[in-house]
């Protein structure tokens, strides 16, 4: 094989291995889904016991869907810092900043009175997206559940 041959097989080989990378590249830059948790809402008046909460979820891509199940988490940390772990899945989650996809946690239980600081993550495994920046995909609140109403002291009145 002559050399400038040989020289022109490589550069093509070099310039088809350069669209690929630069194909991919632009594949990953238009990206996938882009899931991030909204909002942590509890359902009703939060009590020792068990307690439902919603997590938002939403997809910040305008036309990529989130197909199939997506997990969320919920990371509880009671007032002395013991964690517990409550995961759901979700099927999907449409494209655009205007619809959102609830995760219904039904049975997290707050054992005592107090402050629990309490983390959603949308997309734990990273399945959708190797990377999510500034961990757009996960959102911490805090919520306070009352102690016991103090014992009130009442007048009788005859």
């Amino acid at each position: 094989m002559d050399t400038t041959r040989h020289f022109r097989i490589r550069t093509a080989a070099f310039a088809a291995a350069a669209l690929v990378t630069s194909l991919a590249s632009v594949a990953q830059a238009q990206g996938g889904p882009q899931l991030r948790v909204t909002a942590i809402a509890n359902q009703g008046a939060l009590k020792v016991g068990l307690n439902t909460f919603r997590v938002n979820v939403q997809n910040s891509s305008h036309s990529i869907p989130a197909t199939g199940q997506v997990k969320v988490r919920l990371e509880v940390l009671d007032p002395e810092q013991m964690k517990t772990e409550y995961t759901v899945t979700i099927n999907g989650v449409p494209p655009g900043q205007d619809t959102y996809q609830p995760a219904w946690f039904r049975t997290v239980t707050l054992p005592k009175a107090g402050a629990y600081t309490i983390t959603a993550i949308v997309d734990p495994d990273k399945q959708f997206a190797p990377v999510y920046p500034n961990d757009s995909n996960r959102r911490t609140e805090v919520f306070t559940v009352a102690g016991a109403q103090a014992q009130g002291s009442f007048r009788l009145i005859v």
